[in-house]
């Protein structure tokens, strides 16, 4: 499911004024000194194709929170009455309260089903308008891909690219059961919708990369209107859900 954790470690917070070309070429000086590469520099939505997937991502986000209003995750319309979040966003909350929010619309938990294997939950809602969202086919190495999640009460979106698997992954039983992909994350971005340039549905965020392994910490919360930093963001995939919901019987 997973992949090496970014080459880049850091933002690079310098500015570089001049043209384009003279940006590129700083890059490149920097990454001979300092880094291995600038292949997994962040990338953010740029054009309208881009910024229309952003909004797609966006439109099916929801997140879920306690009955009091404190935020837990991020969510994924997955179909009539069905969202998807991740399993462990929401185990600790089995037999509570839970609701689910967008916008201005609040709508209760009605019931949850777990699948703590592959790490993903569905939560059943009494909204029968939630659309079955276009799925997409696995994406290539380096294709661009987009999400949107919730940081709180806040939502953040961004863009990057998918980065190849290059070895084993501890904790990861399938690395083809995975996407991988620099795409920012900040606490309750588990569950957020990730869509292709077409505004397919991917997958949802799952969990994070770090040195190889399965990152177990939930990254930090930003400020509201801060930049959310890019991490190797695992994506669990459409075709993994569908699959599994078959095999055990989910609804």
């Amino acid at each position: 499911m997973y992949l090496p954790k970014s080459t880049i470690a850091f933002g690079i917070q310098h500015q570089f004024k001049g043209s384009a070309d003279m940006t590129r070429r700083a890059c490149l000086l920097l990454a001979a000194v300092l880094l291995p590469s600038c292949s997994a520099m962040q990338d953010e939505p740029r054009g309208p194709q881009d910024l229309a997937a952003t909004q797609r991502a966006k439109d099916l986000l929801w997140i879920v929170e306690s009955d009091s209003g404190t935020a837990i995750s991020s969510a994924t319309a997955f179909g009539p009455g069905r969202l998807v979040t991740t399993a462990t966003s929401v185990e600790d909350w089995v037999g509570l309260p839970l609701r689910v929010r967008r916008n201005g619309t609040v709508l209760p938990v009605r019931a949850m089903q777990l699948a703590v294997h592959q790490n993903f939950a569905i939560l059943q809602v009494q909204e029968p308008g939630l659309q079955a969202p276009q799925a997409a086919a696995d994406p290539a190495p380096n294709q661009r891909l987009f999400m949107a999640a919730a940081n709180g009460g806040n939502v953040f979106d961004g863009g990057g690219p998918v980065v190849p698997l290059s070895a084993p992954v501890d904790g990861i039983a399938n690395p083809r059961d995975v996407v991988v992909a620099e795409l920012p994350a900040a606490r309750g971005f588990a569950g957020g919708p990730v869509v292709d340039s077409g505004g397919n549905l991917i997958g949802i965020a799952s969990g994070v990369l770090r040195g190889g392994v399965v990152d177990p910490a939930v990254p930090a919360s930003v400020t509201p209107g801060s930049r959310v930093p890019h991490r190797s963001v695992i994506v669990l995939p459409v075709r993994v859900i569908d699959r599994t919901m078959q095999q055990e019987g989910l609804r």
